[in-house]
C-alpha cells in the first residue's frame, strides 16, 4: 500500500510540474508574441548593430533553430559549424548561437514536458479506454 501511495504522490508531483512549465512556456510566448507586435518594422531588427537581443527573443530564436534541425533531421553538431555561425551572424550580429548540448537537454526537454502534459490531458479525457498487451 505505501509504494501505490508514494507513487501516487509523485505522479500527482510530477503532473503539478508539468502543468508549471507548460504554463510558464505559454505566458513566455504570449509575452514574446506581444512584444514583436510592438515592434514598429522589420527594419528595427536591423537598425542597430549593437542592440542587445531580449531574453524572450533570444528563447524563440533558439527555439526556432532546434524545430528546424528536428523537423529537418540535421545533426545538432551543425550549430557549431563556423559557416552556420557566419549565417546567423549575418542575419542578427549580436545573436549567439547556443551549444550543441543546450539544444538537445534545455530545448527539447522542455518540448517532450509539453508534448507528455497533452498525451495526459488527452488520455483524462477519454472514456472507455482499454489497454491490452498483446
Amino acid at each position: 500500500m505505501q509504494i501505490s501511495y508514494k507513487a501516487a504522490v509523485a505522479l500527482d508531483i510530477r503532473n503539478n510540474y508539468q502543468e508549471i512549465i507548460v504554463q510558464k512556456q505559454i505566458i513566455k510566448e504570449k509575452s514574446f508574441k506581444i512584444e514583436q507586435v510592438n515592434k514598429l518594422s522589420i527594419a528595427d531588427y536591423w537598425s542597430d548593430k549593437n542592440q542587445v537581443l531580449s531574453k524572450n527573443l533570444k528563447n524563440n530564436i533558439d527555439r526556432s533553430i532546434t524545430m528546424a534541425f528536428v523537423i529537418c533531421g540535421l545533426p545538432f553538431s551543425i550549430i557549431k559549424n563556423l559557416w552556420f555561425v557566419d549565417a546567423l551572424k549575418s542575419l542578427w550580429p549580436n545573436y549567439n548561437s547556443p551549444t550543441c548540448e543546450y539544444l538537445i537537454s534545455l530545448l527539447l526537454n522542455n518540448k517532450a514536458v509539453r508534448v507528455n502534459y497533452k498525451i495526459e490531458i488527452i488520455l483524462k479525457n477519454l472514456k472507455n479506454l482499454i489497454l491490452s498487451m498483446a
